[in-house]
């Protein structure tokens, strides 16, 4: 299997090379030395990162702070070889130019979604959500459209990558098993990816057919209590799916949110 490398171009277009979890410890440290190099700017750059950080209690602040505020180029992201993540400020582009099959599930050429921050996907616990995806603690990450920008544009494949771009940041244990996803399915990989190794569970409000996708082996009750709630506000059905148990999504799972089926 080929490792694929992630990392940065700067803007000086310097080119670092890392491993993809290593990326929200480099950027800490990078986002350090960019508020330390300038001593008659050190206090402004200070509080123009806490003022970025302010939005940001479920998902870290600094890979978004380097890619948004400091306007670094992503190489790699999602494991997609060849392609390059960069921002205008506001949103965070993708432009791809290879036709692998995981590129077919948000479509070649170019797609975007905005800043992981709590306020852009109202991330918050017990919300009652339309489109979105439920974390095994509850909380809800919601798909909707800001005024701006649809960010329904890629619906829950795009913001998928968001949420999976963060998670590989640090995470070596996901990012090995992710590749592994990736050569061996061909179809709604990232989305898929959240559901049946990290235990997501989809929220989908259509006109013709609303549903909540529940993983059976995967489920803990702070995920039950919130797909009632919507179930009983929008009417969804609520659909299991997981034919098999299988234990390495649960060491992902505890990796990232610690043991939430300690009870079970």
């Amino acid at each position: 299997m080929e490792n694929i490398k992630s990392g940065f171009i700067k803007p000086n277009k310097e080119i670092i090379f890392l491993e993809y979890y290593e990326l929200e410890a480099w950027c800490k440290s990078e986002i350090q030395k960019y508020i330390m190099e300038n001593g008659k700017k050190m206090q402004d750059r200070l509080e123009r990162f806490e003022r970025f950080s302010e939005d940001y209690s479920y998902f870290k602040p600094y890979l978004d702070f380097v890619i948004f505020e400091m306007k670094y180029i992503q190489l790699n992201p999602f494991f997609m070889k060849d392609a390059f993540g960069s921002s205008d400020g506001e949103h965070y582009f993708v432009q791809t130019n290879c036709g692998n099959h995981y590129y077919d599930v948000l479509g070649n050429g170019a797609f975007y979604f905005n800043k992981a921050s709590d306020k852009n996907y109202h991330i918050q616990k017990d919300s009652i959500i339309e489109n979105g995806m439920i974390d095994v603690k509850g909380n809800t990450i919601e798909l909707f459209s800001n005024g701006d920008i649809d960010l329904n544009a890629w619906g829950h494949p795009g913001l998928s990558c968001m949420i999976l771009n963060q998670y590989c940041s640090f995470s070596k244990t996901l990012c090995e098993d992710l590749q592994e996803y990736i050569i061996e399915n061909h179809s709604n990989i990232y989305t898929m990816y959240l559901m049946e190794r990290l235990g997501f569970t989809q929220v989908t409000k259509r006109r013709s057919h609303s549903f909540i996708c529940l993983h059976s082996h995967l489920f803990t009750p702070e995920q039950v209590r919130v797909a009632y709630l919507i179930k009983e506000y929008y009417g969804n059905d609520i659909i299991p799916f997981g034919q098999k148990e299988d234990s390495k999504p649960k060491q992902l799972i505890k990796e990232i949110w610690g043991d939430v089926y300690e009870n079970r």
